[in-house]
């Protein structure tokens, strides 16, 4: 029987490269800029999560995080909106209250709702469930309203009737605390689709949660998504007005990725020059652009313009970070920036709770264009060129924290992938093989 390479068994476990589309180049920034952990995920907790979807199959529902506001009774209580991709409005809306008293009948909905009194119902699962028949008072629309109640607390899901099957798996995902798998069965309202959708959720929503999301899309590979995501976000908090300069440059040059991961290089150049022309730019977030349009020259196969875009100089990484008993503390002049761009360390990967400074980033961020660098290089017939570039960024990022922590991990994973493909290509499958094990333990070791 023939021995299956380590090459062959990190099929489906490494994305191909830093070329074609190049998610995990963009992964690994957003795991720079979010926190976004890039190690195998734990199961899902709907009750703590920002988003999840709602059953698995049929049209594609979720639910969607929302400060619960001047209704909020203690710092337990939840509050989510449901949504459906082909319906221009939310479905439904979910609480938890833990001291158990229970919202006003159609409250975070669009509409106040006529109830009946509540009776038992049947929901699969669970026990102890009630409902209460209502009628929107604007729409006429028949609405089911269901409460679970415990010691823990109680939780009520109400919306469209015509959604009960998304409005009984939400209960069930949200009470047992699991992704509950089930068919969503309902009637279009129409006026949906895919733009709209994530319209909804950016009216609703915080923005780091929703470029979190973004991000994670990214990392996916639905990068269709992620940019809706990116735009719906930039339009909800105006391309003008957003909280920062760094917040509309990192919307900015994400709508510009997606866009050429999806081969529309024109608009994903426009964006770009937008990009670069903005003010008040931090120096992380100008590495972040460089490296965007680096990636972007790859998507296009322009290999030889990689090097002059990593060459563009970018602003150096100033003081701001004051570190005394082991705690990284930051100062007023980069806190509007530091908090989305804090990479939040995995206890598993790294013993100490710690964030990574600024400078930090900025240096993951600089070994990644190194690597786009050799990537470039290889792509262009030169390996030994390129592997030389890419030796030089796997030390740098080793050079941070020992290459303990997740976004790290996770590059110098793919940059070993790269250099065993400048092997290949010398026709040494030997020393390529003693790499690709390398970058087997690294993945599997996350």
């Amino acid at each position: 029987m023939r021995r299956i390479s380590a090459r062959e068994r990190l099929v489906g476990r490494l994305p191909t490269a830093f070329a074609g589309a190049l998610a995990l180049g963009a992964t690994i920034i957003g795991s720079i800029a979010l926190g976004i952990g890039t190690a195998g995920a734990a199961p899902m907790q709907p009750a703590f999560a920002d988003t999840f979807r709602i059953g698995n199959a049929g049209p594609v529902c979720e639910a969607q995080s929302l400060p619960a506001g001047a209704t909020r009774r203690s710092v337990y209580d939840r509050k989510w909106l449901l949504l459906c991709h082909e319906v221009a409005r939310p479905i439904g809306v979910a609480w938890f209250v833990r001291d158990g008293s229970r919202p006003v009948p159609g409250q975070g909905l669009d509409e106040a709702l006529d109830c009946t009194e509540p009776g038992g119902a049947s929901v699969t699962g669970l026990a102890g469930v009630l409902l209460r028949n209502c009628r929107g008072r604007v729409s006429g629309l028949e609405y089911h309203s269901y409460t679970r109640s415990s010691a823990r607390g109680t939780y009520v899901v109400e919306g469209l009737t015509a959604f009960d099957s998304a409005l009984q798996l939400t209960l069930r995902s949200l009470v047992t605390d699991t992704l509950v798998a089930g068919e969503i069965s309902a009637a279009s309202l129409g006026g949906g689709g895919g733009s709209s959708f994530f319209q909804v959720k950016a009216g609703a929503a915080d923005a780091d949660s929703l470029i979190g999301q973004g991000y994670r899309r990214n990392a996916a590979g639905a990068y269709a998504e992620a940019a809706q995501i990116f735009a719906a976000v930039a339009a909800s908090v105006g391309a003008g007005t957003a909280d920062s300069g760094a917040r509309r440059h990192e919307l900015t040059i994400n709508q510009a990725l997606q866009l050429s991961n999806l081969s529309q290089f024109d608009q994903g150049a426009a964006l770009f020059a937008t990009a670069r022309a903005m003010s008040g730019i931090d120096p992380l977030q100008a590495r972040l652009g460089r490296n965007f349009e680096a990636i972007d020259a790859l998507n296009r196969g322009d290999y030889a313009s990689v090097g002059s875009i990593l060459d563009r100089p970018v602003p150096p990484i100033a003081g701001g970070v004051i570190a005394g008993d082991g705690v990284v503390e930051i100062d007023l002049p980069i806190a509007g920036t530091a908090t989305e761009l804090a990479a939040i360390i995995s206890q598993e990967t790294i013993s100490q709770e710690t964030r990574l400074t600024p400078a930090e980033r900025a240096e993951i961020a600089d070994a990644q264009a190194t690597a786009l660098r050799g990537t470039a290089l290889r792509l262009a017939g030169k390996p030994a060129e390129a592997r030389a570039a890419l030796v030089t960024a796997n030390a740098r990022a080793l050079a941070v924290r020992d290459g303990r922590v997740l976004p790290v991990i996770a590059l110098r994973a793919q940059m070993l992938a790269e250099i065993a493909r400048t092997y290949e290509t010398e026709g040494n499958p030997a020393q390529a093989e003693r790499l690709y094990r390398a970058v087997e333990a690294l993945v599997s070791a996350q």
